[in-house]
């Protein structure tokens, strides 16, 4: 399936723009593997996806064994009873929409994560992890923002690069992605994701697409596989 239309599964629909780009993200914290709030810790940023919410998010990272700092950004869009979302699609215009949206919800998520680390400085450059929706924005940031962390972990998505033309990824200054992706996921099949590494390695950047037999959802095997690469990357 091409990445428009798997995009269109999960992104369609119409609502109000963003907040402007100079305003910080809702967005709640978790601290895990026992740590406790006032400790020094790793920041880890997580995305949740459209239709779920940063408080729903909380159940992937809740029992996760390495001590860190989890925040769950909440996403800009509520959609009522159906949850939140990054960016919708427009009736008119709509690449140059999303476009716009994306490039304003990368500069939110920098201010917020400036903010964050204003206010209890963290271990290194945070990582950040995105789910389907959330996904999209981290290669986004890839893109966008690369040199604002040590690593980024998208999990079932793909990269919009329709939206990234005039981009040219710098491998001297991008960081680590490892993309995790279900085998049985038919919402966002993993043959996009795999569109999307090869195409970041053909840029030279160190890029990493981890199967994992699963649906569009991180649990099980996939989510205990990005609970350990979080653990090795802030060791």
């Amino acid at each position: 399936m091409h990445w428009l239309s798997a995009l269109l599964l999960v992104a369609c629909g119409t609502s109000p723009a963003p907040a402007p780009t100079s305003t910080v993200l809702e967005h709640l914290e978790l601290t895990t593997g026992g740590a406790r709030a006032t400790d020094s810790l790793p920041l880890v940023v997580a995305l949740h996806g459209r239709g779920d919410t940063a408080d729903g998010f909380v159940r992937a990272f809740r029992d996760m064994p390495t001590p860190a700092r989890v925040v769950l950004l909440r996403a800009p869009i509520h959609e009522g009873e159906s949850g939140d979302a990054w960016f919708t699609f427009q009736r008119v215009d709509t690449w140059r929409h999303v476009a716009d949206d994306v490039d304003a919800l990368c500069d939110r998520i920098v201010v917020t994560i400036d903010a964050l680390e204003a206010a209890q400085p963290s271990r290194g450059r945070p990582i950040l992890t995105g789910f389907s929706q959330g996904a999209m924005i981290a290669y986004a940031m890839a893109l966008r923002h690369p040199d604002r962390f040590a690593a980024l972990y998208p999990v079932s998505g793909i990269m919009i690069t329709e939206l990234y033309q005039h981009d040219h990824a710098d491998p001297s200054r991008t960081p680590p992605i490892v993309a995790f992706h279900g085998t049985r996921d038919e919402i966002i099949p993993i043959e996009s994701d795999r569109e999307a590494i090869e195409t970041l390695a053909q840029h030279g950047i160190h890029v990493e697409l981890r199967p994992h037999d699963a649906t569009h959802w991180l649990d099980g095997a996939m989510r205990d596989d990005l609970w350990a690469t979080i653990g090795a990357a802030v060791q």
